[in-house]
């Protein structure tokens, strides 16, 4: 985990930082991860979902960059923890301001498929890229509360 980066471009306004605390141990940082915004190109998206969409020349959506959880925190699900928060951070963007999809970049296969059996798609030419529609995000928020 490395918190300063992410300090940093929370205080440059690059993404917006979100922290999970350990409240049993002096609100000690348990994981984190970082929102931005970004754009999706047509060409991008896999034709069954881009022809379904208005055409323009991007269409908006929400990036999550780093997510991490400390070391000290294995097999506690902190992961899902983190995404669910992301989703209902992302799903509220997108009331706000239109917003497609949720974009991560998973860093290596591992990652690639945890996230897609969160319900993350890969883009057709890069398959370590995934996304997330807001139906799916939802989708996956209401079976979560069920929990």
């Amino acid at each position: 985990m490395d918190p300063g980066r992410a300090k940093r471009d929370n205080d440059r306004n690059v993404s917006a930082v979100y922290v999970l605390l350990d409240t049993m141990q002096d609100n000690r940082i348990a994981g984190y991860f970082t929102i931005s915004n970004t754009s999706l190109l047509p060409a991008e998206m896999p034709a069954q979902i881009a022809k379904k969409l208005n055409r323009y020349d991007r269409w908006g959506a929400v990036k999550l960059g780093r997510m991490a959880r400390h070391d000290d925190f294995p097999n506690f699900g902190l992961g899902d923890i983190l995404l669910t928060r992301a989703f209902s951070i992302a799903l509220s963007v997108a009331e706000q301001s239109g917003s497609l999809a949720l974009v991560v970049d998973a860093k290596n296969e591992r990652l690639g498929e945890w996230y897609t059996g969160a319900g993350f798609q890969a883009f057709p030419d890069t398959p370590l890229r995934l996304f997330i529609v807001n139906l799916a995000m939802a989708a996956y928020l209401e079976t979560m509360a069920g929990f």
